[in-house]
């Protein structure tokens, strides 16, 4: 039975010393991670995680405020309208609904 783990060559930092190491990989040569490794990988993810959530968060602020700025506008244009329905009524006119 193979269990598919292999051993690479690999040149990089470990526990503070630059050197060549030998590393655990998988049968496809992907080097398998250290518990460390995958530690930072997992923060970084998370970090990009709440980036994107503080941008969509700010994208949603945006969204609202024109919403309510378009609410404003349809309110004040409502208003419009019935003054000018009611001046067009006290001319004798009857505003067409």
């Amino acid at each position: 039975q193979r269990l598919g783990l292999g051993l690479m060559l690999w040149e990089g930092t470990f526990e503070g010393r630059h050197d060549r190491w030998l590393r655990w990989c998988d049968s496809d040569k992907n080097m398998i991670l250290t518990g460390f490794e995958r530690a930072a990988l997992t923060e970084k993810c998370a970090e990009k995680a709440e980036v994107r959530a503080e941008k969509a968060e700010v994208r949603a602020e945006k969204a609202q405020v024109r919403a309510e700025k378009a609410e404003e506008m349809a309110a004040a244009e409502r208003r419009r309208a019935e003054k000018l329905a009611q001046r067009l009524k006290e001319l004798g006119i009857e505003p067409e609904e």
